[in-house]
């Protein structure tokens, strides 16, 4: 189809609540160059609150694009409560290996 899926699986080590915010996933080229990978679906689709030491797992879809192993895509996510931001990273080639199983 026209849409690639990330699914992930976050989990609040923090000893406060976490309230979801926005979600944004970058794919930064290895030319220095980046692209927003707005999401066309996003599930949970509400923002749920992330309570201390519990877990959820979040569906990000979006517009496939190629990902070459050289490329990494970023993940961000801010809580709307303490206005923190969280991002990791992940590797194109870690990508494209999940993509294949």
């Amino acid at each position: 189809g026209n849409n690639a899926y990330l699914k992930l699986l976050i989990q609040n080590n923090g000893s406060a609540e976490f309230l979801t915010g926005e979600m944004l996933l970058t794919l930064l080229r290895n030319n220095n160059s980046s692209l927003n990978l707005y999401p066309s679906y996003i599930y949970p689709d509400k923002f749920p609150i992330l309570k201390s030491k519990f877990q959820m797992s979040v569906i990000y879809a979006f517009k496939a694009f190629e990902v070459t192993d050289d490329d990494n895509l970023k993940f961000e996510i801010s809580d709307r409560l303490q206005k923190t931001n969280l991002e990791f990273t992940i590797s194109g080639s870690v990508y494209n290996d999940a993509r294949k199983d």
